[in-house]
């Protein structure tokens, strides 16, 4: 985050988009001409310090609850799964695959909140309405006022996680499910 923000707030010969390839997060044009490591790397990369903490809580909140649930390894290919998800879709609607975990966390919550048959999230309807609330009002900020919210990537996580997180004690549909959507979502870069 602080050599990203130095590089690009310096007086340096470079573009801004070769700056932002540099670290991980090409453009849309050259994801669609070879870099396809940008759907996933893009997510490391941060430009709010706010928004930076504040997606490193939920993470590691979400994220530790989900490993002790169901193992490393498993939860390492959920996050892999919502991170390359979530970036292809918002690129496919946005033409900007998105920068940020903020789709990764909607997913984790929303795995985590369907995946909860035993209701023990102590608020869990209030978490619902902010869950589908929030996305909604980045959704109108973005129509009204030209802003980038990463609302694509934001919707895609919220409706895969709860899909997943609901066939979670069934693995096999999970993973059709899980191969379905990233099959039909990769196939949108070619």
């Amino acid at each position: 985050f602080f050599i990203f923000n130095f590089y690009i707030n310096s007086a340096n010969s470079k573009s801004t988009q070769e700056i932002y390839a540099n670290f991980g997060a090409p453009y849309a044009i050259q994801i669609y001409q070879g870099q396809y490591w940008g759907i996933l790397f893009n997510r490391f990369l941060h430009i709010n310090p706010i928004l930076l903490v504040a997606n490193l809580v939920f993470f590691y909140s979400f994220g530790t609850t989900i490993e002790k649930q169901i193992g490393g390894i498993k939860s390492l290919f959920l996050f892999l799964f919502s991170a390359l998800f979530t970036s292809l879709i918002q690129l496919t609607f946005s033409n900007d695959a998105g920068i940020g975990f903020t789709s990764i966390n909607f997913f984790l919550f929303a795995y985590l909140y369907a995946k909860d048959v035993n209701n023990t999230f102590r608020f869990k309807k209030i978490l619902l309405i902010l869950s589908l609330l929030i996305p909604s009002i980045l959704l109108l900020l973005n129509q009204f006022y030209k802003t980038q919210f990463g609302t694509e990537g934001i919707f895609s996580g919220l409706i895969s996680g709860f899909i997943l997180g609901y066939f979670s004690n069934k693995k096999r549909i999970q993973l059709s499910v899980a191969l379905l959507f990233f099959g039909l979502a990769i196939s949108t870069l070619f």
